[in-house]
């Protein structure tokens, strides 16, 4: 018999630093950007809740929100959407955006340049940030 063998992928293992981080100024920063899916004004921080290991997203805990680092502006109206929708990952890949990818981008932005990272943010979002 010939072929390969796949190793079996190492699985995220949650530790202190994968806990929900909590950032009420970041919160407040998210909310002066255009809704990533509309590009509408003003916006809800939509927590992006489903796991993606890939990148270091794991998920949400019972009765427990995700992290702010897993965070996008998104207009009520399509906030909405989201939640009625039912299935949060099927929601976002109708929209065409890698939430998970999205939001490290804006957390990364953020915590290098705080408040001065709005106009990066916004011209990234207006360039596709997240467009898959």
């Amino acid at each position: 018999m010939s072929g390969f063998r796949i190793a079996p992928q190492p699985q995220p293992i949650a530790t202190r630093s994968t806990r929900p981080v909590r950032s009420g100024s970041y919160m407040a920063w998210v909310h002066n950007l255009p809704c990533i899916v509309t590009g509408r004004s003003p916006v809800e921080a939509a927590h992006v809740n489903y796991a993606a290991p890939l990148y270091g997203a794991f998920g949400r805990g019972m009765a427990q929100k995700a992290s702010d680092r897993w965070v996008l502006p998104v207009h009520k109206s399509a906030h909405d959407a989201q939640h009625r929708h039912g299935d949060e990952r099927d929601w976002w890949e109708t929209q065409g955006i890698d939430p998970h990818l999205s939001a490290l981008v804006l957390w990364g932005l953020w915590n290098e340049r705080g408040d001065d990272a709005t106009d990066a943010a916004i011209s990234l979002m207006k360039l596709g940030l997240g467009r898959i």
